[in-house]
């Protein structure tokens, strides 16, 4: 009953070589079906090979060999669709390289093995090529069907985070004024030049040495994190040690300040006499509340330094560069003297001596920080950059707002 030949050369007893099959076998990868060798299609023919197990169990040896390994590859491709749910891209990979190594095994065994195939109701020779063709275009159909259903499936969204913005601007240009824009809005925290406090303290050293210290400041206040201001006022702090405090309508509200609601309209001094003395804690409290915040700042002279502001995910930071045609810059200087004679020395590098910016000087350093921002933000400006920078002129602001209120009131 054995086949002479190489399917049974040396052997006495035991299965026929692999790739070898007994006169009248029907290979099982042969039938209609994906891989109708494996379990799923055992269970279909059941009736109409149940009257000739005894032939089964006499060609049963090469047979359940080539079922086996259908088995595996199904498996292989079920459980590579698994891993393509919930694994990373190098999981994937590794796994169906792996099905296509099964792949290949598998139809070298249908070419040495597959004489003839089984069907129901008649038995129809196909050649073995034409059933490798078959199962591989299966296969590969259903890999793209799962790779287009899978970009059907809607991914997690993400709430967005704080938008958080920081008004970039220099002395007397007009950054103030636009600060109170937003301090208005009953959704932004506002802060007046943080970091005032830093210079203060560390008047000493150069503008470009404290940019640093500023950065992290800032960062900090974005965050609501206020413990930073602990390094430049030591001693037990009020709502009046901060700086310009009562230019933010935030402090002087509800939950910084009881006195006033947040939809109230307030002044600096009513402020001032009824807020003043809140503890500093308020200020942290407040800025949690609020879902934006804004901070104006008159002391960055280089936009590279806020890169790692700009790149911080849990900043969502964009940044309005305010300019102002320095002409009215200097004449609104020339009123304020006294006031700007330290930050001048800061500077110009003067190391702690007051400068009355006689000769200009801290003029042009001021216009040379604003072209070398625009210049960074607009010329080959990185990827993060992109809209995240906006550059107003105060003049057009000013003309923008002019014509709304004309058209509003119908002035001729």
């Amino acid at each position: 009953t054995r086949e002479p030949g190489r399917c049974w050369a040396g052997r006495e007893s035991g299965p026929p070589l692999p790739g070898c099959a007994l006169p009248g076998d029907a290979p099982a990868a042969g039938r209609i079906g994906f891989f109708s060798g494996s379990s799923r299609c055992r269970g279909a023919s059941a009736t109409s090979e149940s009257g000739s197990l005894s032939a089964a169990r006499g060609r049963g040896g090469g047979e359940r060999r080539r079922q086996g390994e259908g088995d595996m590859l199904i498996g292989s491709i079920c459980q590579y669709f698994l891993v393509a749910t919930v694994a990373s891209t190098e999981a994937r990979r590794a796994h169906l390289s792996a099905i296509v190594l099964r792949l290949s095994e598998f139809a070298d065994a249908l070419c040495t093995s597959a004489d003839r195939v089984s069907m129901r109701m008649a038995r129809i020779r196909i050649p073995s090529a034409i059933v490798i063709i078959f199962v591989t275009v299966q296969t590969g159909f259903l890999l793209f069907m799962y790779a287009r259903y899978s970009s059907f499936v809607p991914q997690s969204e993400e709430k967005p985070s704080q938008v958080h913005i920081l008004i970039l601007s220099s002395w007397r240009s007009g950054s103030s004024f636009v600060g109170q824009l937003f301090s208005q809005h009953p959704s932004v925290f506002y802060l007046m030049e943080p970091a005032w406090h830093v210079w203060v303290t560390m008047y000493q050293n150069s503008a470009k040495v404290l940019h640093m210290a500023v950065r992290d400041l800032v960062r900090s206040v974005f965050l609501c994190d206020m413990s930073v201001f602990e390094a430049y006022m030591p001693w037990k702090r009020n709502l009046s040690d901060l700086f310009q405090w009562a230019a933010s309508r935030a402090l002087c509200s509800a939950p910084a300040c009881d006195s006033f609601q947040r939809t109230d309209i307030t002044s600096e001094l009513a402020c001032k006499t009824l807020c003043g003395r809140y503890p500093f804690s308020k200020v942290e409290e407040a800025c949690k509340t609020y879902s934006h915040v804004v901070i104006k700042e008159v002391r960055f002279f280089d936009l590279k330094v806020l890169y790692p502001l700009l790149t911080d995910p849990s900043l969502n930071l964009k940044i309005i560069h305010l300019v102002r045609d320095p002409r009215a810059v200097v004449k609104s200087r020339e009123q304020s003297v006294k006031a700007l004679a330290r930050d001048n020395g800061i500077v110009l590098s003067t190391n702690g001596t007051k400068v009355e910016d006689s000769k200009y000087k801290v003029m042009q350093e001021v216009c040379r920080s604003h072209v070398q921002i625009y210049e960074t933000a607009t010329l080959k400006p990185p990827n993060f950059l992109k809209d995240r920078y906006l550059m107003v002129r105060f003049e057009d602001l000013n003309y923008k707002l002019f014509m709304k209120i004309t058209q509003k009131f119908r002035i001729p």
